[in-house]
């Protein structure tokens, strides 16, 4: 886990200064792609499915989905979700995608095109029209990274010149997912050596895209219709890194009104440690779930 934050960090930092370590300090303008509070941005092909369309007729569904997150999907499912009362699928109305995130390399993230085609039904003798609801669903596993630059203090007593000032951390923008940090609270606490102080942090998250937050392990079942169980939903999985050192997370239920976790350095920090500054390293896994409908006009056909 140490090996992949850190890498992570060396892109976030290369992202935001557009300087890569070793090289002259020349500006290259690279792209933060750790910004940003989507991930797949859904939109039907103009025409696909028409607004309205004959009874017994053959049409096609149509959709573009863009990675706009920093995070590649992979093994996403797209499910096509209808009244077969009214329309019934001809291709397959379920499948996996595989999508790439923003990058240095591809700053505006990949896209996947899909076309299906479908059928609508026989209309009633005495029905001269019916409306119908065509709904998309994309579910997928995503994660969000976020480097928060906090601020350590371990003898806030001590009179001296400071290097920086503890305070609350209001990161706004996104890191790069519909998931996101908004708050850091940094608090230094008393520890059971009395030559260590524990570093802890109150991490507000919140879901700041339109989609419903999920358990990770569950995209598969949840995307098929299954019942996963209301205990399953907005769950985050979080694991933090205060510079190299691993923090203890509780585990996280985001909450409509109050989404806190809180993260501590378990083992202690010596109180000779001082005042400096030093990255909070946080990664959060969540599994997401999108809809989009639209309803369509079914006529019968005039003989």
């Amino acid at each position: 886990m140490k090996k992949t934050i850190s890498l992570i960090l060396f892109l976030i930092l290369v992202g935001c200064t557009g300087i890569i370590p070793g090289q002259s300090k020349e500006t290259i303008n690279l792209p933060d792609v750790h910004e940003g509070t989507t991930a797949i941005e859904m939109e039907y092909i103009n025409g696909m499915p028409p607004s309205e369309v004959f009874e017994n007729q053959l049409f096609e569904i149509g959709l573009e989905l863009h990675n706009s997150g920093a995070t590649d999907i992979l093994n996403g499912i797209y499910n096509i979700a209808l009244n077969e009362q009214y329309i019934t699928m001809q291709d397959e109305k379920m499948n996996r995608f595989n999508i790439k995130g923003k990058s240095m390399y591809e700053p505006l993230g990949g896209k996947q095109i899909i076309q299906l085609k479908a059928r609508t039904g026989q209309l009633g003798e005495l029905i001269k029209k019916q409306s119908t609801t065509i709904i998309a669903n994309a579910c997928y596993e995503y994660a969000t990274y976020a480097t928060i630059i906090t601020c350590m203090d371990t003898n806030q007593l001590k009179k001296e010149t400071k290097v920086c000032t503890i305070q609350m951390q209001t990161p706004s923008g996104g890191q790069g997912g519909p998931v996101g940090v908004t708050s850091v609270e940094t608090k230094i606490l008393p520890h059971e050596n009395e030559n260590l102080v524990k570093p802890t942090y109150i991490i507000e998250i919140q879901n700041l895209g339109k989609g419903q937050i999920i358990d990770p392990g569950l995209v598969y079942d949840a995307c098929t219709g299954r019942s996963i169980g209301k205990e399953n939903y907005d769950i985050v999985q979080v694991n933090a890194m205060l510079s190299n050192d691993v923090l203890n997370c509780e585990p996280a239920k985001l909450k409509q009104k109050e989404n806190k976790i809180v993260c501590e350095l378990t083992q202690g920090l010596s109180k000779s440690a001082g005042n400096y500054q030093t990255p909070l390293i946080l990664e959060l896994n969540y599994g997401y779930i999108q809809t989009l409908p639209k309803t369509i006009q079914i006529n019968k056909k005039a003989y």
